[in-house]
């Protein structure tokens, strides 16, 4: 019943790096949901064009990292990566670039926080997509093992995404994404 989006238009082109940025409980979320389609608005419509888009028939795909991990957590890494139709070589050459080759492939229940925060955004950007989204991406990490992630990340999505969103209430730390556009969602009563 509270309105949390009004007026809001975005047009997202092939190789944008949009951040998503506001408060805590400003909408980032839903509205990143709504655009990568788990979520409908209540009023309003989604327009998915797929003039780049590697599936002309349906639109554009969307991958996404969720604020939650939302891992197999009796599943080791390369489990967990298989699910989403990564080659074993990706998953282990990604897994040795994020300093988690180590962990081997133990059940995911054993990693630690920031860890399994960086094998949910590995997932992410590995899994073939046109778009891909990440929320809170480096939620749990330390300044030098987010600087890591964020390096790999930019590198890989360029290869295999049209574009990127990402939603975090921190642009500065995320600047390391290659943002080249931010939209601050800001309460209706000051917009």
């Amino acid at each position: 019943e509270k309105v949390i989006l009004k007026d809001f238009n975005l047009r997202l082109n092939a190789g944008d790096r949009l951040a998503i940025t506001g408060r805590s409980g400003i909408g980032k979320t839903s509205l990143i949901r709504i655009i990568a389609g788990l979520e409908e608005a209540c009023e309003g419509q989604v327009k998915m064009r797929p003039e780049d888009s590697n599936d002309k028939a349906s639109g554009p795909s969307v991958s996404m990292q969720f604020q939650e991990d939302r891992l197999i957590e009796s599943a080791g890494i390369i489990e967990n990566l298989r699910l989403v139709g990564c080659s074993d070589s990706e998953i282990r050459a990604a897994a040795k670039a994020l300093d988690l080759e180590d962990f081997g492939d133990g059940p995911v229940k054993g990693m630690s926080g920031g860890m399994k925060r960086r094998l949910s955004l590995m997932r992410a950007v590995l899994k073939p997509s046109d778009l891909v989204v990440l929320d809170e991406p480096l939620a749990g990490m330390d300044d030098k093992t987010a600087e890591m992630a964020m390096a790999w990340a930019v590198k890989e999505i360029g290869r295999r995404h049209l574009a990127c969103i990402i939603a975090s209430h921190d642009l500065e730390g995320i600047k390391g994404f290659n943002i080249n556009r931010n939209i601050e969602l800001m309460p209706l009563d000051r917009a």
